[in-house]
């Protein structure tokens, strides 16, 4: 009889079928706990805080900006003037695991 690792056990049972439809609820319910993708906003919809470090998609360059207001616009990490349609957060940055030492 083969070794089943600890984490399949709870799926073990003289119906393969029910183990089928246990493991699968439990993806499902893994995948709605993922958060969501960020998705492009168009700045025609709504435009994000003043000076808030963004991504920007400038004529489909993807560039990090930030906008200040309707008179000053929107510019790039270099103080040019971009024309973005759309932008998204930044997403959080990387943080290392700490490790157990």
């Amino acid at each position: 009889m083969p070794v089943i690792p600890k984490e399949y056990r709870e799926y073990q049972t003289s119906n393969l079928d029910d183990a089928y439809e246990q493991g699968w609820n439990d993806l499902q319910k893994c995948i709605e706990s993922l958060p969501s993708a960020q998705q492009w906003i168009p700045c025609s919809e709504r435009l994000p805080h003043s000076q808030e470090d963004v991504l920007c998609d400038d004529d489909g360059r993807v560039t990090i900006g930030y906008y200040i207001d309707e008179e000053i616009g929107w510019h790039d990490t270099h103080s040019y003037r971009i024309y973005p349609t759309a932008w998204m957060p930044l997403p959080e940055p990387y943080a290392e695991e700490p490790t157990d030492t």
